[in-house]
């Protein structure tokens, strides 16, 4: 598609649910292992051109004061971007036949809210370990990422490079797990049903937290809950931040590790699935 109909159609244009990705899956021009996603955070489908920008993406809504993700983000200022290679001796990409510019792209502008409660932005861009580390590829990947650096720089946003090995891939895998329960309607609590009381589980949990073990097993005998329930359950107060593990390693059921709880987040729970 050319760029003044993906103007037109409004890509790369707009924020939160709003927001359309300047490259989408089905472009025909990325060829990579593409995916979508439904955002847990900001309520839209997010375009992946790998799993590896799938992963960090993951890992970057998770974090706290993350509010917004923009991904395959465009650099408009063009005439900015080609200045900036021509300072610094690197040849500015050519158009694609049929245009006149060719627009580099972000793999994610993220928009974060400050300790002041200030609104401000992150750049992050990525590329496999192994793609980077090739001597044929590296220097013009690294040439375009030097135009990406200093444009972000000229507007005062921290540029990042993320590859495989800038996190825990073991985190990513929870995480993708977790998230499919992330919907209050994932869990499966039939109070009349299982017999089981509000306050049950609201003291369950909060023994829980004073000897900061959890096993299913355990959940299963003393709240009367079948180990589907329980897992669900798990993986929903997990991803909701309810409950705080070392993602960095799989997820045990039978004995994992509870380093935090939220109990006004879980009483808020009991009282929407109750």
């Amino acid at each position: 598609m050319k760029n003044e109909n993906k103007f037109k159609k409004g890509l790369g244009q707009g924020e939160g649910i709003h927001y359309q990705p300047w490259i989408r899956t089905h472009d025909q021009y990325s060829t990579g292992n593409k995916s979508k996603t439904l955002g847990l955070l900001v309520k839209r489908e997010h375009h992946f051109l790998s799993n590896l920008e799938r992963d960090v993406f993951y890992m970057i809504e998770f974090q706290d004061r993350v509010v917004d993700i923009r991904e395959q983000f465009a650099l408009k200022n063009v005439e900015l971007a080609k200045r900036i290679a021509k300072e610094i001796g690197v040849k500015y990409p050519p158009p694609v036949e049929g245009d006149e510019d060719f627009f580099l792209t972000t793999d994610f502008l993220i928009t974060v809210r400050n300790d002041d409660n200030s609104i401000g932005y992150m750049a992050r861009t990525v590329k496999p370990s192994d793609v980077l580390n090739d001597s044929k590829k590296q220097k013009r990947i690294m040439e375009k990422f030097e135009i990406e650096r200093l444009y972000w720089k000229s507007h005062n946003v921290d540029f990042k490079i993320y590859t495989d090995q800038s996190f825990s891939k073991t985190k990513a895998n929870n995480l993708a797990l977790c998230r499919k329960y992330a919907s209050v309607d994932s869990i499966l609590i039939d109070f009349s049903r299982e017999g089981l009381m509000r306050l049950d589980l609201i003291e369950y949990f909060e023994r829980v937290r004073f000897n900061q073990r959890l096993s299913d097993e355990d959940m299963i005998i003393n709240l009367g809950m079948s180990k589907y329930n329980v897992r669900n359950l798990i993986k929903h107060m997990i991803v909701n931040k309810i409950m705080t593990v070392d993602l960095s390693k799989k997820i045990d059921y039978k004995n994992l590790t509870v380093v935090g709880f939220d109990m006004e987040k879980l009483e808020k729970l009991v009282e929407k699935v109750g």
